[in-house]
């Protein structure tokens, strides 16, 4: 790569930083595409197992009603390597034992508080505030409490209930959920090769500095790059860290976000070696994971793989490894990889909306941008919201600056 200069630069190769870059290279913006990882992605990271068979470390899934993803996958010639997810239902892990998720409600409470769907309303509502008083406390501390956990995987209660199940429109003309071959890691590499965008991986900043033309990008390896707009993809505290030199009052904003991480431990199995039937997955109740998704859905022949998302700080790999034999009826001595991560998750509470506001205004003149999945939330598509309303944002400054 010879250029130094760009209009834009993107920190941050994860789907939203990636959809910002096939934005701005559509626009016919010079874009340069940073990544301190070796790979793109973030948290879409699809793992290689074996002998073709994958198994997904972050997201799992993307769904027909997730409607900027997929004009953009038209865009770039992707939609006809979407494979169809198979309908698999998840179980409750309670007790001790896998447990059908009807098995676990409490009917008589559901139907008397189910009326109250009619007129409930989410504005200024918790999860657990919204959700309890529609199931009731006991179906909510059993069930669904857990089971939004497992969603977002940290603890639910506290997040807005604005910021849950949207509801968008669904593609009936694509598979209702589905993924590519090799995993949703190929949708951002996908994205990054179809919009032609220039891409380093491997690389840190070390300063941003800000000057007449745009801002100056100081990497570790002491290059330095030229922008004269600037997008931050990456989580909340490290565009905190990267702005206190430039913009001390908004990287104060950004780190007042409350964050968590999330421990991932996949493992892959030979099928004869795993007794249980095919599953959608497990979700924990009153256990140190938050879920196990399995590869099932995909099907295979020869392999099963299954990702446990543990909670952070509580087990050592090999009390994990105990963990998952206990729950899936496994030896993990008859694994045939086993592939560890930790990623980054924003946690929102019940402020958030607020500071997304108070966020947002002092940024609508600044040549920055800001994306990723602390905003509207962390689903595939909320990051692909956010970067088209950064965009709309950028291409009103492009005209006027």
């Amino acid at each position: 790569m010879e250029r130094r200069d760009y209009e834009l630069i993107v920190i941050g190769g994860g789907i939203s930083g990636v959809a910002m870059a096939h934005l701005a290279c559509g626009s016919g913006m010079r874009t340069l595409l940073l990544e301190k990882q070796p790979r793109l992605g973030g948290c879409l990271h699809s793992h290689a197992a074996a002998g073709g068979f994958w198994v997904e470390m972050g997201a799992h899934s993307c769904f027909n009603s997730y409607g900027r993803l997929i004009d953009v996958l038209k865009r770039c010639g992707l939609q006809d390597r979407l494979i169809a997810r198979r309908k698999m239902s998840f179980k409750l892990y309670a007790g001790g034992a896998l447990r059908s998720i009807p098995s676990c409600l409490s009917f008589t409470e559901l139907l008397t508080h189910l009326p109250r769907l009619l007129t409930a309303r989410k504005q200024g509502q918790t999860v657990r505030g919204y959700y309890e008083a529609i199931v009731g406390p006991k179906n909510y501390a059993r069930v669904l409490g857990p089971a939004l956990n497992a969603v977002l995987s940290q603890p639910a209660d506290r997040v807005p209930a604005e910021l849950m199940f949207r509801k968008r429109s669904r593609r009936r003309e694509f598979p209702s959920s589905f993924s590519l071959p090799g995993g949703l890691q190929a949708l951002a590499e996908g994205i990054a090769a179809a919009s032609g965008c220039d891409t380093l991986l491997g690389v840190t900043v070390g300063e941003i500095r800000r000057n007449t033309n745009g801002y100056v990008l100081s990497l570790a390896d002491g290059r330095q790059l030229h922008c004269r707009f600037l997008c931050l993809a990456t989580p909340a505290g490290a565009a905190a860290s990267m702005l206190a030199g430039v913009h001390a009052a908004l990287a104060g904003q950004l780190a007042r976000v409350r964050h968590g991480m999330i421990e991932s431990l996949a493992i892959t199995l030979r099928r004869g070696d795993v007794r249980l039937g095919d599953i959608g997955g497990v979700i924990g109740q009153d256990e140190p994971f938050y879920s196990a998704v399995s590869r099932d859905v995909i099907e295979n022949d020869a392999y099963r793989g299954f990702t446990f998302h543990f909670k952070p700080g509580l087990l050592d790999r090999e009390r994990k490894l105990a963990c998952i034999a206990r729950v899936l009826g496994i030896d993990p001595a008859r694994s045939i990889d086993i592939h560890e991560t930790v990623n980054t998750l924003p946690c929102p509470g019940p402020e958030h909306l607020q500071w997304i506001g108070e966020t947002t205004q002092p940024l609508d003149s600044l040549p920055l941008l800001l994306c990723g999945n602390y905003f509207a939330g962390i689903a595939i598509e909320d990051c692909m919201s956010r970067a088209h309303e950064e965009f709309a944002r950028l291409d009103r400054l492009a005209g006027r600056l």
